[in-house]
């Protein structure tokens, strides 16, 4: 036990001692550089825990709803409907420090007509509440769809109607591993 006041500055119990600090270890960057450290000495190591932090990573990707790449997306506004886990950690920390990660042969989703857009991506647009981001993100998991063509016709006209029901898609069978 140290026996610190609490209202301590922060520039005392962290700052460096040829400054008159403590030089006490800020725990959140400490965990947030090791954190980073794992992930990327797994991930170039590719054994068992790179696996499945490429799985945990594809997931992540896939539960965004987002096209572009997890850790390249505006962290503030994707926090707002996304599952909080050791992934969302990092991009916390990494977006803090203005860091970004590009990760070799990372699973994205691919728009498969001219024109086509993320369901997610297009609604942050319209600045909805996270609660009903939250929402729209849970029934694009439902359906188990990313793109505005996954929930339209095949001319991209209209949208299909078992949709608007809310009814999952049973002639549209998703490759995918989904929540």
């Amino acid at each position: 036990m140290m026996h610190l006041n609490c209202h301590s500055p922060h520039a005392v119990l962290f700052g460096e001692s040829k400054y008159g600090g403590l030089s006490l270890p800020e725990l959140y960057t400490d965990q947030g550089h090791h954190q980073l450290k794992l992930l990327i000495r797994h991930l170039k190591l590719k054994d068992q825990n790179g696996d499945l932090i490429y799985i945990d990573l594809t997931n992540v990707q896939l539960v965004t709803g987002a096209i572009p790449p997890f850790f390249s997306l505006p962290y503030l506004m994707h926090a707002k409907w996304i599952n909080w886990d050791w992934i969302v950690s990092i991009c916390k920390y990494t977006a803090q420090l203005q860091i970004v990660i590009d990760i070799e042969h990372m699973w994205i989703p691919l728009l498969v007509r001219d024109h086509d857009v993320s369901l997610m991506d297009s609604a942050l647009k319209y600045n909805f509440s996270p609660q009903y981001l939250r929402e729209i993100n849970q029934c694009h998991i439902f359906l188990q769809v990313i793109t505005l063509a996954d929930i339209t016709l095949a001319d991209g006209t209209h949208v299909l109607p078992k949709v608007l029901s809310g009814e999952a898609l049973v002639d549209r069978h998703s490759t995918l591993h989904w929540p």
